[in-house]
């Protein structure tokens, strides 16, 4: 219908605009017309984009960096570079952000930083809902094997974390999880590619 066709042409006014006043005026109006034309999907999206629009105009003015255009990910991300988690929390309740998402977010983050202890300790928080391979990825990318092994021990499949250990050379930590879990699958995986003949003998 036809309000539906004008809250369309004011959101891509909105978009292209480079007057924040004016982009500001534009999704207002476009949720306006979004909901004369019973088009509530589109209206909330909408008032979404107007909500980060809004807070990253807040977010300039207060940290003095450019966040307007960016996605609300990119937002989180990059307040969480900047060590400011109070923010980054707030941004997670307001546009109500999955766990999953949110989780996938801090751990890149806190890893571009280089905060290895806020990274454990986040960690600890609760049970991971993403587990705990994406901790040591981040921590295998930045080359901090020491870090990794840390998050590598807590992966709950004893097939799983032993492939993290054999890939990485660590032996001895692969057989321990082999005899934990009783696993002849790790133990062939061991016997083919060893090269410890003292891990060897413990095998045979």
């Amino acid at each position: 219908n036809k309000f539906d066709l004008i809250a369309n042409i004011l959101v891509k006014q909105a978009h292209a605009s480079q007057d924040n006043e004016d982009k500001k005026v534009l999704l207002k109006q476009a949720i306006v017309f979004y909901k004369k034309a019973n088009a509530g999907a589109a209206a909330r999206l909408t008032d979404e984009q107007l909500r980060l629009f809004l807070t990253q105009l807040e977010l300039e003015t207060n940290l003095g960096v450019e966040f307007v255009n960016s996605s609300l990910s990119s937002t989180i991300y990059r307040v969480i570079l900047m060590n400011d988690q109070k923010r980054a929390d707030k941004l997670r309740s307001e546009f109500k952000v999955p766990d999953k998402r949110y989780w996938w977010i801090k751990i890149r983050a806190l890893a571009e930083s280089e905060d290895w202890v806020s990274l454990e300790k986040f960690s600890k928080e609760k049970k991971s809902p993403i587990g705990y391979r994406p901790f040591a990825e981040v921590c295998l990318k930045a080359g901090e094997t020491k870090e990794a092994i840390k998050y590598i021990k807590r992966i709950p499949s004893p097939v799983e974390k032993a492939d993290y250990l054999i890939r990485l050379g660590y032996w001895d930590l692969a057989l321990e999880v082999a005899i934990e879990s009783k696993s002849e699958e790790i133990m062939n995986e061991l016997r083919n590619k060893c090269p410890d003949p003292k891990i060897l003998e413990r095998i045979n």
